[in-house]
C-alpha cells in the first residue's frame, strides 16, 4: 500500500472518530430535550425551570470555549480534548441515575463543562490531517455528526419512553457510556500530530498563502461570529423545545413528535456534506453561505407560524437543509481558511463562544417568553430577527478565494 494510500486512510478515520464523538455529544445533549415532559412531570417544573435546566448546561459549556482554544494553540490540543471527554461521557450518565432536579443540574453543568473541550480542540487536529483541498468536505463530514447525534437522541428518548415504555433515565445511562467507550478509541488512534508520510500534503502545504496566524483581528473572522450567533440561537430554540412545541402547540402525540423532529437531523446531515463538497469543488464559502442563511429564516417562520401540517413538515425539511447543522461546516472552514495552526485552535474557540452564547440563551429565553405570554409565538420572533443579522453579516464577508483549493 503507498504511503499516499495510508495517508488519506489515517486522516479519514479521524475523520470517523471526531463525526461519532460530534454524533455521542449531541446525543448526549438532545435525548433530554426528547424526555422533557417525563422530567417536567416527574420533579413537577415549570417552563421555565426547564429551560434553566438547558442553559445551565450550555453556560458551563460557554466558559469553557475560549480558554480551551488558547490553551489548546499553547500546550496540547489532544490532551485538552481527552479528560473533557470523559467526563462529559461519566457525566451523561450520571446524570440518568440522580435522584433529585439539583443532582440532576449538578450532573448536567458537568457534561456542558467537558463537552467545552471538544469542539476547538477537535477541529483543529482535524484541520492538521485533512488535506486543504477537503477542508469543507472534512468538516462537513465530522459535522454531519452533530446532526445525527441528534437523530440518535431524539429517536432513543422518543423510542425507549413513548414505544418501549422505559424510564427517561435508560437512554440517559446508555449513551454515556458509550461516549466514555468513544473516548478510548479517540485515545488509541488520534495522535497530537499527523506522522509523516511523505504525501502530497507537504506540497499542498507549501503552496498555501500566507495567513494570519491568529485572524482575530480581521474584519471577516467577526462578521462569521456574528452570523454563528445569529444562526445558533434558532438551532438551539429547535433542538431544545421542538418536541414540547410540538406536543404542546400542534397536538402531536410524543411518538408522532419524536419523528416530526427527527426530520430535521435527517435532511442536515447529507445537506451540510453536499455544501461542503460544493464549497471545495468550486472555491466558494460565502455564495453558498448567503444562499442557505437566508432560507433558514424562511423554515424558521413556517415552522413558528404554519396554520397547516403540511407546511410545518415543509419548514422543518427547509431547516434541515439550510439550517446551522449544513451552515456551520462552512463557517469552520471559512475560519480555518484564514488561520495559522498556531493560532486556528483560539480562533476556533472565540468562534464557538459566539454560538455558545446562543445556545445559553436560547434555551432560557424562550421557556421565560412561554410562560409570560402562554405562547411561542415570541420566541420564535426572537430566533427570526437574528437570522436577519446572520444574514446581513455574511452577505458583509469577502470571498477568501486565494486560500482555497488552487488546483
Amino acid at each position: 500500500m503507498s504511503r499516499q494510500r495510508c495517508s488519506a486512510i489515517h486522516w479519514k478515520r479521524v475523520v470517523l472518530l471526531f463525526f461519532l464523538g460530534w454524533a455521542l455529544i449531541y446525543a448526549n445533549r438532545i435525548v433530554f430535550s426528547a424526555v422533557l415532559t417525563e422530567i417536567a412531570l416527574e420533579w413537577r417544573l415549570s417552563k421555565t425551570e426547564l429551560g434553566l435546566l438547558s442553559s445551565a448546561f450550555f453556560m458551563a459549556y460557554t466558559l469553557g470555549q475560549v480558554p480551551t482554544g488558547f490553551l489548546a494553540d499553547k500546550f496540547s490540543k489532544r490532551v485538552l480534548l481527552l479528560p473533557g471527554y470523559y467526563l462529559q461521557g461519566a457525566a451523561a450518565a450520571a446524570s440518568g441515575m440522580v435522584g433529585s432536579s439539583a443532582a440532576f443540574l449538578l450532573a448536567r453543568v458537568l457534561a456542558g463543562a467537558g463537552q467545552s473541550t471538544y469542539y476547538a480542540s477537535q477541529y483543529a487536529l482535524a484541520a492538521l490531517y485533512v488535506p486543504r483541498e477537503k477542508r469543507a468536505q472534512g468538516a462537513a463530514v465530522i459535522n454531519a455528526g452533530m446532526a445525527g447525534g441528534v437523530l440518535i437522541g431524539l429517536m432513543a428518548g422518543s423510542i425507549a419512553v413513548f414505544h418501549l415504555g422505559l424510564n427517561w433515565r435508560v437512554p440517559m445511562v446508555v449513551l454515556g457510556v458509550a461516549s466514555v467507550a468513544l473516548g478510548l478509541c479517540i485515545h488509541l488512534f488520534v495522535a497530537e500530530t499527523p506522522r509523516p508520510t511523505g504525501d502530497s500534503r507537504q506540497n499542498d502545504t507549501a503552496m498555501q498563502p500566507k495567513v494570519r496566524q491568529n485572524p482575530l483581528g480581521t474584519r471577516d473572522f467577526w462578521l462569521m461570529w456574528f452570523t454563528a450567533l445569529g444562526t445558533q440561537y434558532s438551532l438551539y430554540l429547535v433542538l431544545t423545545w421542538l418536541p414540547f412545541y410540538l406536543q404542546e402547540a400542534r397536538g402531536l402525540t410524543g411518538s408522532a413528535a419524536g419523528v416530526a423532529s427527527s426530520l430535521m437531523p435527517l435532511l442536515a446531515a447529507p445537506s451540510g456534506i453536499a455544501a461542503g463538497w460544493l464549497s471545495d469543488r468550486f472555491g466558494t464559502r460565502r455564495k453558498i453561505l448567503v444562499t442557505l442563511v437566508p432560507c433558514s429564516l424562511v423554515a424558521l417562520a413556517l415552522i413558528g407560524f404554519s396554520k397547516t401540517y403540511a407546511m410545518l413538515y415543509i419548514g422543518l425539511a427547509l431547516y434541515g437543509i439550510t439550517g446551522k447543522l449544513t451552515i456551520d461546516p462552512l463557517i469552520v472552514a471559512a475560519v480555518q481558511d484564514i488561520s495559522g495552526d498556531q493560532g486556528r485552535a483560539s480562533a476556533l474557540g472565540v468562534l464557538n463562544f459566539a454560538s455558545t452564547v446562543s445556545m445559553v440563551a436560547a434555551p432560557a429565553v424562550t421557556g421565560y417568553l412561554v410562560d409570560v405570554t402562554g405562547s411561542f409565538s415570541s420566541a420564535f420572533w426572537v430566533a427570526i430577527l437574528l437570522a436577519g443579522v446572520s444574514s446581513v453579516a455574511v452577505s458583509l464577508t469577502r470571498e477568501q478565494r486565494a486560500t482555497l483549493r488552487e488546483n
